[in-house]
């Protein structure tokens, strides 16, 4: 392969029309220390895991919550520890904190970042983060699903993605889900060991030109090149209309939709308000007229 014009890339289409993966180990919640030392003896033997970790999704800019849910991975069983109940114990932090143990996950910094909201002085250690990894092997993707489905021709699931990873208790499907990540990580860097992956021979070797550079240099199909031209033409068209009214001197209307979106968000308030029963309204007496003396008259 010309590594200099040629790269291996998949589009978000082909990826959808590729069978969905089965985790196909045992999935173990921790969720007590008893069972985290059980869990932290074997992942110790195992020397060698897969790494992800889940946050409960905010829904309001600006707010972050904390990590939930960390999954170490061996090659047939997945621990899930519920951080959300555990925090981060002293012999959690010297796993991760352990050279000698390779944890391979993917993004693993912006991990680290959510681990360091309960533990500030975090320093991990042992991590392969496969983002860069598969550059050596001419992957020019960054998600875990896309790398999975290029190497192995399956589609990892992400519709738990954004489901509460702090409820008192995770599904059947939430657990597949997490544990699954962990897992896919740790047989994606087996595979790339073994020499098991050919980059010669993908059937996903496209040319660079290809490439959308206004997607982050991605391979888009031809649905999504539309959705996206259309959403660039857009925006354009919003430029240029801004652009338009800044030289006629007329001003933005951007204050104006500002003021029109507080209007309507008060005249539906006052709308509520008119709405409650009776019942909630002020349970004074009325007020007794008051009797007429005769300088009133």
């Amino acid at each position: 392969m010309n590594t200099l014009t040629q790269t291996i890339a998949i589009s978000k289409e082909t990826v959808a029309e590729m069978p969905v993966v089965e985790y196909p180990g045992e999935i173990t919640l921790v969720d007590t220390p008893e069972m985290a030392r059980m869990a932290l003896r074997e992942l110790t033997r195992a020397r060698v895991v897969g790494f992800d970790t889940e946050t409960r999704p905010s829904f309001h800019r600006g707010h972050m919550h904390n990590v939930a849910l960390m999954q170490l991975s061996t090659d047939d069983r997945c621990f899930l520890f519920r951080l959300n109940i555990l925090g981060i114990s002293e012999p959690l932090r010297r796993f991760l904190e352990d050279p000698e143990i390779i944890k391979i996950g993917l993004s693993v910094h912006d991990d680290f970042s959510v681990m360091r909201r309960l533990v500030d002085d975090l320093d991990p250690q042992g991590f392969i983060d496969l983002q860069e990894y598969v550059k050596f092997f001419h992957i020019n993707d960054i998600s875990l699903q896309k790398i999975y489905a290029i190497v192995f021709k399956e589609k990892i699931s992400k519709n738990q993605r954004l489901t509460n990873w702090e409820a008192s208790v995770l599904t059947e499907q939430q657990q597949r889900y997490a544990a699954i990540d962990a897992w896919a990580c740790l047989r994606l860097y087996r595979t790339f060991r073994s020499g098991n992956f050919h980059p010669d021979e993908s059937p996903f070797i496209v040319d660079r030109s290809q490439l959308c550079p206004s997607m982050n240099n991605q391979l888009i199909g031809p649905e999504e090149a539309a959705r996206h031209a259309e959403a660039m033409q857009a925006a354009e068209q919003k430029r240029v209309a801004e652009a338009e009214r800044k030289a006629a001197g007329i001003p933005s209307d951007k204050p104006a939709r500002k003021r029109a979106a507080r209007s309507k968000e008060a005249k539906e308030a006052r709308k509520a308000r008119s709405r409650k029963p009776a019942s909630a309204k002020s349970s004074k007496s009325p007020r007794t007229p008051k009797r007429s003396s005769s300088s009133d008259k």
